[in-house]
């Protein structure tokens, strides 16, 4: 009758340390599943964020465009003509609730959009028809632009770092591979 013990509890014991290595590796499994979720959705929201400031860039190009081409042709550049509409709630959205960690170049394109709104104003309201007396306007409104553009490749470049970041986490999920 021992024998039939030992036998028994060796079959138990085989069973609940096979179910206990199975619960384990199911949980493992869950849990890098879960984690390959939570990056995929973090790459996503990277993605949207990265389109709104491309949106943003372009609402300000489309204006500027035609200004610019009136200026220097001496036509009346953008007369009565209303621009594209700048997506600005929807870049602040994303980025506060998503991306906190973007602020600070949010906060430099949101400060340079204005200024170049401002320029292309001003040379809407200042040009004379003369392309050589309206060159003043035409070079304030390319720095302005040069420096939107400087602050939205500052925060692409911040977005494509970040989004590195997440190649990392993804990679310890899979964890050490072999050559």
């Amino acid at each position: 009758m021992n024998d039939a013990w030992i036998g028994l509890l060796g079959v138990l014991a085989g069973v609940v340390i096979s179910s206990l290595a199975e619960a384990s590796k199911s949980k493992y499994a869950f849990r890098r599943e879960k984690g390959w979720s939570l990056i995929d959705e973090e790459r996503r929201r990277l993605e949207m964020i990265y389109e709104a400031v491309e949106e943003v860039r372009e609402a300000y190009d489309r204006s500027f465009r035609p200004i610019f081409t009136g200026l220097v042709t001496g036509r009346r550049p953008g007369a009565g003509e209303d621009g594209p509409a700048v997506p600005w709630a929807r870049l602040r959205m994303l980025v506060n609730l998503y991306r906190p960690s973007l602020l600070p170049q949010l906060q430099q394109v949101e400060k340079a959009g204005p200024e170049f709104g401002a320029a292309i104003a001003e040379a809407i309201m200042d040009h004379t028809g003369e392309p050589q007396r309206d060159d003043y306007l035409v070079s304030k409104m390319t720095v302005a632009s040069d420096k939107l553009a400087t602050a939205v490749v500052q925060m692409r470049d911040a977005i494509v770092e970040e989004s590195r970041a997440l190649d990392t986490a993804a990679a310890k999920l899979i964890g050490p591979t072999q050559a």
